[in-house]
């Protein structure tokens, strides 16, 4: 029988290579919306130009109703957007609002350019959506491929295992499991409708107060994107998402190898150092049967970015292994497995002896 040592390395390896691709999607991500503020920057002063009168925009102005020749313009663009919406499998739900603009006789400033950052975002938010698709499918195809490795290896001998269909795991994709009821993808287009309107604010905020284009699109850019910053952008928004959905579908994947192949118990894993929330440390170590088990309860994930992890636990195990964890100084150490949260605390994080 293998050791618990042995079984917490084998799926820390696991949790460290989804962390890396957590990374590394996120990254991606954030180069989109760093183009998204460039793009509006662009778009937002090309209307400007055309609207500013001694360099301001005052509330008066942004109701005022579009020249015939702006209203083709934007007609054109919106009618052009829809086309290729269609085209790239956007459905008729998320394109309604500019369904609604197409068909209006007449249009004011500010539904214009609420217009434009619809279909900027309708365009970013759709390939984020598809993207994260894809890469879900590939995390839960490959959770389960490195679980039958790790159970193959430690028994000696190959498991047959049947890996899922693409159609099946999207089935597993789009099921709720969450308390709110969403899918990735719903939260996904969340995230949309709530960025479409901060930016909406923002423009009317620098309409009623005169606010040149620099500051309004300065303002809308704080909405979108800051650097190293932990704020309710829509960079950080989606950012929780690829986290959160990364972490729970390799959870998921892993549980349904084990579950099936008849492993009765699991053991919690929390990363141990200075980041460790309060929740993640008062579950660290508990044993619970699988046939028991409740995401959010007594699995992770336990909350959005959630770092836990689980392992097959065997009773049989030696208790005078090690595990990994880190010190006060971030440095990696090894620390006797039977250690709960609170003593590492007291003894590695506080210096205690």
């Amino acid at each position: 029988m293998k050791t618990r040592e042995y079984w917490r390395k084998r799926f820390l390896y696991n949790q460290i290579f989804n962390a890396k691709r957590m990374n590394k999607v996120s990254e991606e991500y954030a180069e989109l919306f760093k183009n998204l503020i460039k793009e509006l920057d662009k778009k937002i002063t090309y209307w400007y130009l055309k609207f500013a009168k001694d360099g301001e925009l005052t509330s008066l102005k942004s109701k005022k109703i579009l020249t015939q020749d702006q209203l083709r313009e934007i007609k054109t663009d919106v009618y052009d957007f829809i086309k290729k919406a269609k085209e790239n499998g956007i459905t008729g739900e998320y394109t309604k609002e500019l369904d609604y603009i197409y068909n209006r006789v007449q249009l004011n400033r500010l539904e214009l350019l609420r217009s434009i950052f619809n279909m900027e975002l309708i365009d970013l938010y759709h390939n984020i959506d598809q993207s994260l698709k894809n890469e879900l499918q590939q995390v839960y195809t490959e959770a389960q491929a490195r679980t039958v490795y790790e159970i193959s290896k430690a028994n000696g001998k190959l498991i047959e295992w049947s890996l899922p269909t693409k159609e099946m795991i999207d089935v597993i994709l789009l099921n709720p499991w969450a308390s709110d009821g969403a899918n990735f993808s719903d939260n996904i287009w969340k995230n949309k409708a709530k960025l479409l309107n901060a930016l909406e604010t923002e423009l009317r905020k620098g309409f009623v107060t005169g606010k040149s284009v620099a500051q309004i699109t300065k303002a809308m850019a704080d909405k979108i994107y800051k650097p190293k910053e932990k704020t309710a952008t829509a960079e950080y928004n989606v950012r929780r998402v690829v986290h959160t959905e990364i972490g729970h579908f390799a959870e998921k994947a892993k549980t349904k190898v084990l579950q099936d192949l008849e492993v009765k118990k699991y053991e919690i894993d929390a990363t141990l150092d200075m980041h460790t929330c309060k929740i993640c440390s008062a579950k660290d170590k508990e044993v619970y049967a699988y046939e028991d088990r409740i995401e959010g309860i007594n699995a992770p994930i336990f909350h959005p970015f959630c770092r836990c992890s689980t392992a097959p636990y065997f009773p049989e195990d030696f208790e005078d292994s090690l595990r990994f964890a880190r010190d006060k100084d971030g440095k990696p150490i090894f620390i006797p497995n039977n250690i709960k949260y609170k003593e590492y605390y007291e003894k590695y994080l506080k210096g205690g002896d």
